[in-house]
């Protein structure tokens, strides 16, 4: 928690994370990153705080996940033997296969009165995400090279989703700890803006097996309990989005969305976008587990989708969905372009807990989560 006594007109902070992050300020989403580069040009971006902030107490907060898995390496390995572990590779890895990662962190250091948000001070809290994890997205396929980025799984029974509320609620929160293996990497200012993260439409209803389908996704639809379902919605456009899927009720049962940018024919090839009949879709999918609770389900990478399909077997269950887009990057953060990298500045990270996905509260200078994703959260208690 950071306590302000006025609402500051600049309050500018440097951040990035191993390998992703989403930043928030009391609840609303600030920034996510960073974009794509190496251990030898590590992308930091300057956000300012004050539009979100207030007089008075302040909780920022950061989810950060990492799904690089480490290659299987002999000490001094020969060439050979590093191409036979990145095929190995294939069938576990849950990150593009582009990503490079030296340790799960986060990394802010603030400016002037913002320097109580720095992670080398201290003052972050960690706690893993127990309920949020990746699949190898090349496992689904089988058929097709894939080496972009992981299928997600989120359990309501299991996941926190009150993790950037005013308090910590639960067990499982301790102090962030700092990540000295961190300094490998050299941080560069990131040339790309900030992208924009905005509603669009989720598209139509194109087939389904349920009874008013098609007011979906404009109106809540309730799937009738021990069914199974499949929608087919579709998009006149190709986007590079985030799904949003309202879910209340239908505790025990599971939703896929699966997202490709045409239907397949009986030979798996694709062809016109605007054939639906006698075709499949057939890609990576994201997997939801309600808890019966009223639940907003929202994985952590994006995906470009043009026909999103969902399949359930809920206990009563109502569904609303939406999708929010990057629209202003160059390409979404899981698959952006490399640009050269400029200016170097300051060496040095920091982390905590340890591992791939957590959500992180205000601590220090790179900090280890451990796990699939962990939440990290800011609780430095000063006055500014």
């Amino acid at each position: 928690m950071v306590d302000l006594a006025r609402k500051p007109r600049a309050y500018l902070v440097r951040v990035t994370a191993d390998n992703r992050f989403v930043l928030y300020v009391n609840g609303v989403r600030v920034a996510a990153g960073p974009s794509t580069g190496d251990i030898a040009h590590w992308r930091v971006e300057t956000i300012d705080l004050a539009p979100f902030l207030r007089r008075g107490h302040n909780i920022v907060a950061a989810v950060v996940w990492n799904g690089v898995q480490p290659l299987k390496l002999p000490a001094n390995p020969k060439v050979w033997q590093i191409r036979m572990a990145e095929g190995a590779a294939l069938m576990k890895q849950t990150a593009p296969n582009f990503q490079q990662s030296v340790a799960t962190g986060l990394h802010i250091e603030g400016k002037g009165d913002a320097a109580i948000l720095s992670t080398r001070l201290g003052g972050w809290r960690v706690r893993r995400d127990e309920g949020h994890g990746f699949e190898n997205g090349y496992a689904q396929l089988k058929k097709w090279f894939y080496v972009a980025g992981p299928s997600e799984i989120i359990d309501a029974s299991k996941a926190d989703f009150d993790w950037a509320g005013p308090v910590e609620i639960g067990p499982g929160w301790v102090d962030a700890v700092s990540a000295p293996e961190a300094a490998r990497r050299t941080l560069v200012d990131d040339p790309l803006p900030q992208q924009s993260y905005v509603p669009v439409s989720p598209g139509k209803i194109v087939r389904g097996d349920l009874r008013g389908a098609t007011r979906f996704p404009g109106r809540s639809l309730v799937v009738p309990a021990n069914s199974k379902v499949k929608l087919l919605l579709q998009r006149d456009a190709m986007v590079s989005a985030y799904p949003q899927l309202d879910v209340s009720g239908g505790a025990g049962a599971t939703v896929k969305l699966t997202w490709s940018e045409a239907l397949n024919d009986a030979d798996l090839k694709k062809g016109d976008r605007n054939l639906i009949e006698d075709r499949k879709i057939f890609g990576v999918h994201d997997t939801f587990l309600p808890d019966g609770q009223e639940r907003t389900f929202a994985p952590c990478g994006g995906g470009p989708g043009a026909m999103p399909k969902s399949r359930s077997r809920p206990r009563g269950s109502r569904w609303s969905c939406g999708a929010c887009a990057p629209l202003k990057r160059a390409i979404h953060s899981s698959r952006q372009a490399v640009l050269p990298a400029t200016t170097r500045r300051s060496r040095g990270f920091s982390t905590s807990a340890g591992g791939p996905r957590a959500s992180m509260r205000t601590k220090p200078t790179w900090t280890r989560p451990i796990g699939n994703s962990c939440n990290i959260r800011a609780t430095p208690g000063c006055r500014c």
